[in-house]
C-alpha cells in the first residue's frame, strides 16, 4: 500500500483500538485544514480509501452516521 491517504486513514483507524472513528475524524487526518472541492468531494475520496482498504482483505465496518471501526484480527 503506497497510498497516502489510506496510509492516513488506516492509521487513524488503527490508533483508535476498534473504535468509531468519525468522518471528520478522518477528514482531518487526511486533509488538516485543506478540503479542496468541499466537504463532499472529501467524503467521497475518505469512501474510496476505505474501499481500497477493504479490497486489501481489511475489515472496516460502517457505522452509518456515526463513522468506521477497523475490526481487529
Amino acid at each position: 500500500m503506497s497510498r497516502p491517504m489510506q496510509v492516513r486513514v488506516l492509521f487513524r483507524l488503527r490508533m483508535a483500538n476498534g473504535g468509531i472513528v468519525s468522518i471528520q475524524e478522518l477528514l482531518a487526518q487526511v486533509y488538516g485544514d485543506r478540503r479542496d472541492g468541499g466537504p463532499l468531494f472529501a467524503d467521497a475520496y475518505i469512501r474510496r480509501a476505505i474501499n481500497e482498504l477493504r479490497q486489501l482483505g481489511l475489515t472496516i465496518i460502517t457505522h452509518h452516521g456515526r463513522g468506521y471501526r477497523l475490526e481487529a484480527r
